[in-house]
């Protein structure tokens, strides 16, 4: 599994890598979780050159650094860790909601499984139609990936200064646009 996390913005980030397949897939041309709806509509930036010459890519880290200092990254860190196993756990207090991994470090995947849902594509565009309402109604954002074939929501926690009451206000906006969808989609 890789994390983009050390409060560094695209380009620059720490990472341990335990298996290097996962690494691998993670940078393909184009995953999983960098595919919208919007491909082909908007620029894609990230498509519109190759970077020449060699920057200096960790001075973004070494301001980090010097920023925070070790023991104010391990805080962050550890913070964001409290609160992706706090969030894991409310999502696991909703009845419709799963978890489709065991949380790790700040992530979290998670998705809609309504009781007596059990058809794979059924499933699939119900949690599609979820990802697309959170995002639409933009008071937060989630990306999505696909697990074994299924179709799941990501939340990772990572912004510098985030705070419990965020969490809760995560937590409150999917559970509000669940509910919407849930009436939507079995009706």
């Amino acid at each position: 599994k890789r994390q983009k996390w050390m409060f560094t913005n695209f380009d620059c980030s720490v990472y341990f890598v335990k298996n290097a397949s996962h690494l691998i897939k993670s940078f393909e041309i184009l995953p999983e979780y960098l595919k919208t709806t919007s491909r082909g509509s908007v620029n894609d930036y990230r498509d519109w050159g190759v970077p020449l010459g060699r920057r200096f890519r960790a001075l973004k880290l070494w301001f980090v650094l010097r920023s925070f200092g070790v023991a104010g990254i391990q805080e962050r860190l550890r913070s964001h860790i409290a609160l992706n196993t706090y969030f894991s756990k409310e999502i696991q207090k909703v009845s419709s909601l799963e978890l489709a991994l065991e949380p790790f470090l700040n992530f979290t995947s998670f998705r809609l499984h309504p009781q007596g849902v059990d058809d794979l594509q059924v499933l699939n565009s119900i949690n599609e139609a979820l990802l697309d309402e959170i995002n639409h109604r933009g008071k937060i954002f989630l990306t999505h990936t696909k697990i074994h074939g299924l179709y799941t929501l990501r939340m990772i926690i990572g912004q510098t200064y985030v705070e419990k009451h965020h969490i809760d206000l995560a937590l409150e906006e999917i559970k509000s646009v669940l509910e919407r969808v849930l009436q939507k989609s079995l009706h």
